[in-house]
């Protein structure tokens, strides 16, 4: 085990993928888990389970929604009902 906080790492690298390696954010985007935890093992010199942990918190974070339909950014989560970049709502009933 690791004397070092591989969470740490994981803050380090940031929380999109455009702030990630590329090679490993390309391996996240295609699913790609196992290979992604090698990398990141080779990487950081950690073992399975911190590395693993790391890989489940970069894919947690890289999640996104569909586009906005008024923006096209995309949006925090699939069950979205308001674009956090534009404004919009489409919330039940709302009138915006």
């Amino acid at each position: 085990m690791s004397d070092t906080d591989p969470m740490a790492d994981v803050i380090n690298w940031g929380n999109t993928p455009d702030e990630l390696p590329s090679r490993l954010a390309d391996l996240i985007k295609r699913g790609q888990t196992i290979s992604a935890i090698n990398v990141y093992r080779e990487h950081h010199h950690i073992g399975l389970t911190d590395a693993h942990l790391a890989i489940v918190r970069l894919t947690e974070c890289t999640k996104v929604g569909p586009p906005c339909p008024e923006c096209g950014k995309p949006l925090r989560t699939a069950l979205a009902q308001q674009c956090l970049e534009c404004g919009a709502d489409w919330h039940y009933g709302s009138s915006h």
